[in-house]
């Protein structure tokens, strides 16, 4: 069987740039703070910048105070042990401080002396033991009481005394199996806050007297099981209306205002949805939707046309599985920030917004389906450098066109044969544009000849040794028309498929390598003029070999040299990485191993960096002159997965890897955003991240 989580051909990219290190290569969302769970948000030291208080397990609340700037500085920690659950900021007890609520094990109160420091309040017991709080006036008089929802299925109510200690706790059942999440507003316009609860039976509304009971549950779009809800006037009528979210979808009903709604309008959506926030995010006057997923892409941007009609969403990245999110202007800047907390309570991230709508950090496209593989070029004669995608379930490219400032438009499709799972680009037909090849499942690689205005031609399919899963492209026999190479993995080799000058390539070349072939990378090793391959092999899990096919400049190879002995093998490539004037061999697998060229087809004993890192990329991504990897790591994340950088020293070694919040994947580079800085693309499953350079060294 294929390993599945093998890449082939790790890419060898080049830029060029001035200055000096810098500490942050890509623009990426920070995280911050170990254990975060529960957020909120509040000015707590009185010096104008907002500050962030997230629950961090047994090590209590820890306080991260703002800069002004979307970053923070010292931080402090409240002990508390038994609270790691939810977390509210609010003025409790009236001395205009904010005060922090914790509900856990039980609900604390800890008031604000107003230099970011507090004191102890008063405890709760509530048997029903709550998930989620929120904050609101229930009686009416003007203090603000706590609302907790709980695992015992009941909605619990503490009445705010106005000097920070609350009633006896209330609670009022629900008729539900499971319940998620809570929000509160004044659903009927009555006058009192009513609540809402989303739920295995669709979304319950409790409203409420005015007194501080509430009312037994009615239940909303019963036919559904709603994992999130959020209250906003989506539709700008002046009643107040609910969102939900199923594990497919997430859907709107329009309020009348008497507590009765409308039928829902539904959105499909990526993946699972764990939580939902609303907030205008792009300062039009319309509340948006903000929602939270399991999986990649982890976070989701839906804006409001004003009229309650939602816009296709924009993704980012915020760390794996996050389950809170809160909405505030982190940076003084009038625009509205986001701090998202995961499930698996390792940091939470901080993703500025750009008062358009969308946020500061890597960007995630849908590809709408299974895909395999990602390349860059330009496919329609702009500026812009546009991504192709192999859709392996669609049985076709995906061709998403680029702006100039690094973002993509919606995709086209393009037909190949049947699941491609490698795809690259270069102009085979001598038109001067763009072409794409695909490597097929079912022992083809497909050609489609594009028109350079983003259209191409119905693919032509032809044979190759079994199991393409890398191709690559070159001239191998000197006509000056590019060939395609495939490394076949039940093949046991590759196949030189050569050009015959139109960009048809009827004649087939196999070489035989004795292992399966999963990755390929080619130059002129031994100064002859001929185009030379490097196939990266599997020799069985968790032991890989390489082998060096020297080039007869006729399309026919003879094995040269092996490496053998790897530990693992996840991608190879060719680049001059000492500085010597000779191409080397870098191999990622459980490290990176840097083979030094001698310039004569033979290497030198190799460089080895330990570090958990496996398929990636070569390029100079600081502009120093001397090639970097860019690479998928293993160890940081929460999820144990992230992209390192390890920028070249110039001789063959490189630093410590500096990571980034990215999934793994298939990974391309190149200037998306015409900065003269190498971005970088890596994509995987359904989606396409996009990390831009920040263009420093």
């Amino acid at each position: 069987m294929k390993p599945a989580a093998w890449f082939p051909t790790l890419l060898l990219i080049w830029g060029a740039l001035a200055g000096v290190v810098s500490a942050q290569q890509f623009i990426d969302a920070p995280n911050y703070a170990p254990s975060a769970f529960s957020l909120a948000a509040a000015d707590f030291d009185r010096d104008g910048n907002i500050d962030v208080a997230v629950t961090t397990g047994a090590s209590g609340i820890l306080i991260e105070f703002g800069r002004g700037d979307g970053r923070f500085r010292t931080s402090q920690t409240i002990p508390d042990s038994i609270n790691s659950g939810s977390l509210v900021a609010s003025d409790l007890n009236g001395d205009g401080i904010p005060d922090l609520a914790s509900a856990g094990q039980a609900l604390c109160i800890y008031l604000g002396v107003g230099d970011g420091t507090f004191t102890r309040g008063d405890s709760y017991n509530i048997p029903d033991v709550p998930v989620m709080m929120i904050m609101g006036d229930l009686n009416g008089d003007g203090k603000t009481d706590l609302i907790t929802l709980n695992w015992a299925e009941t909605v619990t109510v503490l009445l705010n005394r106005g000097d920070g200690t609350f009633s006896s706790p209330s609670s009022f059942p629900l008729n539900v199996s499971s319940s998620y999440t809570i929000a509160a507003a004044d659903l009927n316009s009555d006058g009192n806050l009513d609540v809402a609860v989303s739920a295995s039976t669709g979304i319950e509304v409790l409203f409420g007297n005015g007194d501080g009971s509430l009312q037994a549950p009615v239940v909303y779009a019963s036919e559904m099981l709603s994992l999130a809800v959020v209250i906003a006037d989506f539709n700008q009528d002046g009643k107040l209306d609910l969102c939900g979210a199923t594990s497919v979808s997430i859907f709107v009903l329009f309020g009348n205002g008497d507590g009765t709604f409308q039928s829902p309008q539904f959105y499909g959506t990526i993946g699972t949805i764990t939580n939902l926030a609303t907030a205008d995010v792009n300062h039009d006057g319309a509340p948006d939707i903000i929602q939270m997923l399991v999986s990649t892409p982890p976070l989701g941007i839906w804006l409001n046309k004003g009229d309650g009609t939602l816009l296709t969403p924009s993704y980012y990245g915020a760390g794996l599985y996050p389950v809170n999110a809160i909405v505030t202007d982190l940076n003084n800047d009038g625009f509205a920030d986001a701090v998202t907390s995961t499930y698996h309570g390792d940091t939470f991230s901080v993703l500025l917004g750009d008062g358009a709508g969308g946020l500061v950090d890597r960007h995630i496209y849908d590809t709408e389906s299974e895909m395999d593989a990602v390349a860059v070029g330009y496919m329609n004669r702009d500026s812009g450098l546009d991504m192709v995608a192999a859709n392996t379930s669609a049985n076709a490219v995906l061709i998403f066109p680029g702006k100039s400032d690094g973002t993509f438009g919606p995709p086209n499709y393009a037909t190949t044969d049947y699941s491609p799972t490698a795809v690259t680009v270069g102009d085979v037909n001598g038109d001067g544009f763009n072409d794409i090849v695909t490597a097929n499942v079912v022992d083809t690689v497909s050609v489609l000849l594009g028109n350079g205005a983003g259209a191409f031609k119905r693919a032509a399919n032809y044979p190759t040794e079994p199991d393409p899963v890398a191709v690559v492209i070159g001239d191998v026999n000197h006509d000056n028309a590019p060939d395609i190479i495939t490394g076949n993995f039940n093949g046991y080799g590759i196949t030189a498929l050569l050009n015959d000058g139109s960009g048809a390539f009827p004649t087939r070349i196999g070489t035989l390598v004795d292992h399966r072939v999963f990755g390929l990378a080619v130059g002129d090793l031994n100064k002859d003029g001929n185009l030379d391959v490097v196939t990266a092999n599997f020799v069985s899990y968790f032991s890989g070999s390489v082998a060096v096919l020297l080039g007869n400049g006729d399309g026919t190879f003879n094995v040269a040299e092996r490496f053998a002995g790897q530990d693992e093998v996840d991608t190879v490539a060719v680049a001059d990485v000492n500085s010597d004037g000779n191409l080397d061999v870098v191999v990622l697998g459980n490290g990176v191993h840097v083979y030094p060229g001698n310039g004569d087809g033979t290497f030198g004993a190799p460089i080895v960096k330990r570090v958990a890192t496996y398929n990636g990329l070569l390029g100079d991504f600081n502009g120093d002159g001397k090639l970097d990897v860019v690479a998928y790591s293993l160890g940081m994340q929460s999820d144990g997965s992230y992209l390192s950088l390890m920028r070249g020293n110039g001789d063959g070694t490189f630093q410590a890897p500096q990571p980034y919040g990215m999934e793994q994947g298939y990974f391309a580079a190149g200037d998306l955003n015409n900065d003269g800085a190498l971005d970088v693309l890596s994509g995987y499953g359904c989606c396409i991240s996009v990390l831009l350079n920040t263009g420093k060294k």
